[in-house]
């Protein structure tokens, strides 16, 4: 009885970080562009690390553009520590804000800007069940939150309920993945100026 052996291939990053989901398991099929690992962009640090072995491996296959690879590195550096350093004043203003998010990924952000939040894990195409209600209800007793992070807008329904509890809405897109538009920082600056927002009072 005669068997196909897969292909297999040994992989590793080209940045460090901490692995929040291995979405994979051993022996899997996988194909050409598929999530493998997804590591923790808590640190600003990590996208840095990210651009810049993107700028070696081009180096090396083009030595004679190294130096306009180091100055498109070096510019795309001082932009993420940019948005880093606004993203630490804006914050600083109400240190411990409690918010609400929509799903766990946010940790990432509670940890990197020391924020209180509290996941509910709802999608945004997908009315919460009448507990689900209840349970954030009976949250707010003793998280007093009134905003809650959303990765894409939610149905306006959801937006609706959650205005009746007192619950404002604001999209704030983790950007684990390649954006569907837009590149990282473009995606980095919206969110922002829509946390300006929710930090914007006390």
């Amino acid at each position: 009885m005669s068997s196909t052996r897969k292909p297999t291939a040994d992989v590793s990053a080209q940045a460090g970080g901490t692995v929040l989901e291995v979405p994979v398991a051993p022996r899997d099929l996988v194909a050409e562009g598929d999530l493998l690992v997804r590591l923790d962009p808590a640190d600003a640090q990590l996208a840095a690390q990210q651009a810049e072995a993107v700028m070696q491996g081009l180096s090396s296959k083009r030595p004679h553009q190294q130096a306009d690879f180091e100055h498109n590195y070096a510019a795309l550096k001082q932009e993420l520590m940019a948005l880093d350093l606004y993203m630490q004043r804006l914050v600083a203003a109400h240190p411990g804000k409690p918010l609400f998010v929509s799903h766990p990924v946010y940790q990432y952000f509670a940890r990197r800007y020391e924020l209180r939040l509290q996941s509910v894990n709802w999608e945004p195409d997908v009315m919460p069940d009448e507990q689900e209600w209840v349970q954030l209800a009976y949250a707010q007793e003793t998280f007093p939150a009134l905003w809650m992070l959303w990765g894409d807008m939610p149905d306006a329904q959801i937006r609706a309920r959650l205005q009746s509890l007192g619950v404002a809405v604001v999209v704030f897109q983790p950007c684990a993945n390649r954006p569907s538009q837009g590149d990282f920082l473009e995606v980095m600056q919206r969110n922002l100026d829509n946390l300006k927002m929710v930090f914007a009072g006390s």
